[in-house]
């Protein structure tokens, strides 16, 4: 997904808050439901020893000697009156009385009472006369929950009951709304977490594209703003960055253009003077030779000073919509001796015949990427394709390509892998590009031959 992606600042954000409000819900529901369990089975524990000090309180003690087990005899049918009794004041489960042989002398409900011993007979084995003790609850065969209750009333005999525990059903359930109450609570963090890093990522990427626009050159690129104070500081710090690089960055071009205003004015009397020499002597004399290289290198010279003064002070873009066809056709006519000599051809694919750019500047670029193309033909009939559809123009050659060592270094000024010319050609169409909103690069392909591609930002579409 284009929303997770390992190490970035978003998802590391919606992992880790999303982790510490898993852990934080985990924990408040667990202790809400342990708190509140807790607290009911203390009260209800509570309740249980008060009711065995009550009943303890209506039993006829002097009686207790003269029962059996057997409960044949006037006790056993008065202490089985009384339990009964006893059973609907307190709405017991079951009520028993039962000797220091955990024989049952009188019961409610006999084969409960035996399994009720059978169980707490060793927390029954330590108790004293006067204490009591109370299990914990336990969920019955009809899937209720009970305690047992017991308390010893002397030496030899005891009191237990049963008592039904409802509550902790509904407790249960408590514990079930608390566990739906915290995913609901899960899914409302996820979303805050979403949303806490999409406010974060979108300042820290917008900076993140401002300081890549500066590195690339573009130093006409405006700082994000954001409503966080420490983004805005740090937008700020970037935007004065920019402001002093591109002070130094026009002090440069400021200086490189004056030089070759100083070099250009002495060349232009130096070709005019070597063109009167020329004139002046005969067409066959030996010196026109040397005259000729003189004037080719002052012309070269010359060119190079111009591609200077074309990257340092670049004219204004006027945008237009650029019929693409008539363009194409002027270069056809500029480069008709070359394309000739060399056999090869320019084709076209235009599905959008018209792209908003400066004409001037448009065809500046393609010249100099065609000438390019040109030049790296070793021979071969050739090809260059110009592409153009949404706003994307691509020029196609299938000559022998740009090494792939060099291709980060193409767009750097006075890069060349050429044995003559200044270095200067793609990096004034890229500069040319920025001035018109659009971008131009090298296409990634396995194919022989290179794609250079020039796209419209959106906002220039």
């Amino acid at each position: 997904m284009r929303w997770f992606k390992p190490g970035s600042l978003k998802t590391q954000t919606i992992v880790i808050f999303t982790a510490i409000n898993i852990l934080l819900i985990v924990l408040l529901a667990r202790f809400s439901y342990l708190f509140v369990n807790n607290l009911y089975l203390a009260q209800f524990q509570e309740q249980l020893q008060t009711s065995l000090q009550v009943i303890d309180a209506e039993l006829d003690h002097e009686l207790l000697n003269l029962l059996t087990p057997q409960n044949q005899t006037l006790a056993g049918q008065y202490f089985q009156q009384t339990l009964s009794q006893l059973d609907s004041l307190f709405d017991l489960n079951n009520l028993f009385l039962f000797n220091q042989d955990w024989q049952i002398l009188s019961a409610l409900q006999r084969d409960d009472a035996i399994s009720g011993l059978l169980v707490n007979k060793a927390s029954l084995q330590r108790l004293k006369a006067g204490q009591t003790h109370v299990s914990q609850p336990f969920l019955g065969e009809e899937g209720q929950w009970y305690l047992w209750a017991f308390k010893r009333l002397n030496s030899k005999h005891f009191i237990g009951l049963r008592a039904n525990a409802n509550r902790l059903a509904e407790i249960n359930q408590l514990g079930n709304k608390f566990l739906f109450f915290g995913l609901v609570a899960l899914f409302l963090t996820l979303l805050a977490a979403i949303f806490t890093a999409r406010s974060l990522h979108a300042p820290v990427k917008a900076l993140t594209d401002f300081s890549q626009k500066i590195g690339q050159g573009d130093f006409h690129v405006q700082p994000p703003e954001s409503r966080l104070k420490e983004i805005n500081q740090l937008s700020q710090a970037l935007n004065q960055m920019r402001q002093a690089l591109q002070q130094r960055d026009q002090e440069k071009e400021q200086m490189l253009a004056q030089i070759a205003h100083e070099l250009r004015n002495p060349l232009g009397s130096i070709e005019l003077l070597i063109g009167l020499v020329q004139d002046d002597l005969p067409a066959d004399h030996a010196d026109q030779a040397y005259l000729q290289k003189v004037l080719t290198e002052v012309r070269h010279l010359k060119e190079q000073i111009n591609e200077f003064l074309h990257y340092s002070r670049p004219r204004p873009p006027e945008k237009t919509a650029v019929d693409l066809k008539e363009l194409t056709e002027e270069l056809k006519e500029h480069f008709l001796p070359q394309l000739e000599e060399k056999q090869v051809q320019i084709l076209t694919q235009f599905k959008q015949s018209t792209f908003n750019f400066d004409r001037e500047h448009l065809k500046q670029i393609l010249s100099n990427l065609v000438l390019n193309s040109l030049q790296a033909m070793d021979g071969q009939p050739g090809l260059i394709m110009l592409r153009c559809q949404n706003n994307l123009l691509e020029i196609e050659d299938n000559g022998p390509g740009i090494a792939p060592e060099v291709r980060d270094q193409i767009f750097q000024p006075f890069f060349t892998t050429k044995s003559s010319g200044v270095g200067l050609g793609l990096t004034i169409c890229q500069r040319l590009c920025r001035l018109n909103n659009a971008q131009i690069g090298l296409a990634e392909s396995a194919a022989r031959g290179n794609t250079f591609f020039i796209e419209l930002n959106k906002e220039s579409s």
